[in-house]
């Protein structure tokens, strides 16, 4: 009966250690996932304020339509408001798409600014 009472303490222990080992990887899970939250609500408040202030410039440029009063100032900062919430949205959106992702992450950033560039220039000889 002894060699039972053995295995018994032996299998206890082995289930401490068990259990001992869940919880510090429960432990790291969850530091890893608090700090990749935290990562995403830092980026993500910069991409929100960085998109808000990008989007102030149009009032440069809708300085004349302002003038004409077609519409009123705080009518064109909620157009302003809604269009970055809109941008947000979809970037949030897009970003869920890991194949998306993977593509863009490849463009350089001097290929996006020479199409945007390209784009820009069509359209104003084009309108000419």
């Amino acid at each position: 009966k002894p060699a039972r009472s053995t295995e018994r303490h032996g299998s206890i222990s082995d289930e401490d250690s068990d259990k001992d080992a869940a919880a510090d990887r429960l432990r790291a899970n969850t530091e890893k996932l608090l700090l990749r939250r935290k990562e995403a609500k830092y980026s993500l408040y910069r991409f929100g304020l960085i998109c808000l202030f990008g989007s102030l410039d149009n009032l440069a440029v809708y300085n004349m339509v302002l003038i004409t009063n077609v519409v009123t100032g705080p009518q064109l900062m909620l157009t302003l408001l809604v269009s970055s919430m809109l941008i947000i949205v979809t970037c949030l959106c897009a970003s869920m798409l890991k194949p998306v992702v993977s593509v863009i992450q490849r463009i350089p950033l001097w290929c996006t600014m020479l199409a945007i560039c390209l784009w820009s220039l069509g359209r104003v000889v084009l309108h000419q």
